[in-house]
């Protein structure tokens, strides 16, 4: 297709250009200009597609060792969490405990076990319920940031593999990706980070007692601080939300031009030989053309000029010799 519009520009559009037909000189250079971008895409994009891809890989694993980290730092402070769980129970067991022996909180003539060492009773088993359930999947949790960091090792290593084609690589790899976010919803799930957080809230919310808001205001600043507290906790571990980055699909022709200034010397190249090149040898063409034909007419010109001037010389008078002031004929042609 190239050789055939190159032909057509070079032999039937210049010569006609160069004639004054501007029809000619703007339907080859559309044809070479679009001919010229399609192989010029379809060139660079073919020479640069797996390196495309293994740049992709390379962004996915940057995107994988944040969400790594975000992971490893929602495990740390999970941690924390689970202390000041057991902080909060046995603040909360011990107030209950006071308020049925002396009324510290309602501030009642009467003691016992009241509705509001029921309610800060309840709270405090609420605590040590969700710090139970973080201590059993303590393993759990261990053995799931072991996988995390083994799956990323062996993700790194086959990205480094480049004596490999990136598209055997790239099945390997998605795999791998696959099994490390297999080990990141079990770490999610050894983490009880949903529960803190519902806690967290109950407890900045407090409770309402009928008929009785001094009480309930002593006893919301208490369970105020201890949510505070947790939610300060979940605020340094990033939330409860860890965001899964999207393997990448098997890049296009599209998204290979959108690296061309990752390759640049290669895009100028290829432009030089499927643009610059075919233009330049149909303007050089075309200047050919042009040059033959001021040449025609140079040489058209000339004769006509020579023809103008033969005709004029030949209504001349004959050459003749005088002798004795008569005219005879030039010697030799005495008849």
């Amino acid at each position: 297709m190239s050789f055939g519009v190159m032909h057509l520009a070079v032999s039937f559009g210049a010569p006609y250009a160069a004639k004054r037909f501007r029809l000619a000189a703007i339907a080859s250079i559309v044809g070479i200009m679009f001919v010229g971008a399609g192989f010029a895409l379809a060139t660079f994009s073919g020479n640069i597609l797996p390196d495309v891809a293994a740049l992709r890989m390379q962004d996915h694993g940057t995107k994988l060792a944040q969400e790594i980290s975000q992971v490893n730092q929602v495990a740390t402070e999970a941690s924390r969490s689970g202390a000041t769980l057991g902080v909060i129970a046995s603040d909360l067991h011990g107030w209950a405990a006071c308020e049925q022996s002396q009324s510290c909180l309602s501030k009642a003539a009467a003691t016992g076990r009241g509705s509001i060492t029921v309610v800060l009773e309840g709270l405090a088993e609420q605590a040590e319920a969700i710090q139970q359930q973080y201590e059993q999947g303590e393993a759990a949790r261990e053995h799931a940031l072991e996988e995390i960091n083994d799956h990323f090792a062996d993700y790194q290593r086959i990205v480094g593999q480049t004596e490999i084609s990136i598209w055997e690589r790239r099945n390997t790899l998605k795999q791998t990706d696959n099994l490390l976010h297999q080990a990141t919803a079990k770490l999610s799930n050894a983490v009880p980070l949903h529960l803190i957080e519902r806690y967290a809230e109950e407890l900045s919310n407090g409770i309402k007692l009928s008929g009785r808001a001094d009480v309930a205001q002593r006893i919301n600043a208490i369970l105020s601080e201890h949510g505070k507290n947790l939610e300060a906790i979940l605020e340094s571990s990033g939330g409860t939300a860890v965001m899964r980055p999207i393997f990448p699909a098997r890049p296009g022709v599209g998204e290979a031009v959108t690296h061309a200034m990752d390759f640049l010397p290669l895009f100028l190249l290829i432009i030089a030989i499927d643009g610059v090149l075919p233009i330049s040898v149909w303007i050089m063409a075309y200047l050919k053309e042009v040059w033959i034909i001021e040449q025609a007419l140079k040489q058209q010109k000339y004769k006509s000029q020579n023809t103008a001037k033969n005709s004029g010389s030949g209504n001349a008078t004959p050459p003749q010799a005088y002798k004795n002031g008569k005219t005879t004929p030039l010697d030799g042609d005495a008849r």
